[in-house]
């Protein structure tokens, strides 16, 4: 167990979207287990939405 407090968070980058999207499109298209492409569809969303509330604290500071 890390001890990070509540106000530290993982950066996520754009990088990291396009990853996580690439995967889900890989298992999608290519046929993959449809509880793996739910799996990596979830992922993906939860990453676009953690990148928009970044991306969101991040203007609110300016």
């Amino acid at each position: 167990m890390d001890a990070r407090t509540s106000t530290e968070r993982d950066e996520i980058s754009t990088a990291d979207v396009h990853d996580a999207k690439h995967r889900w499109l890989v298992a999608h298209d290519g046929g993959g287990p449809d509880a793996l492409v739910d799996l990596l569809y979830q992922d993906y969303l939860h990453l676009v939405s953690a990148h928009a509330r970044q991306i969101a604290d991040d203007l609110r500071r300016l």
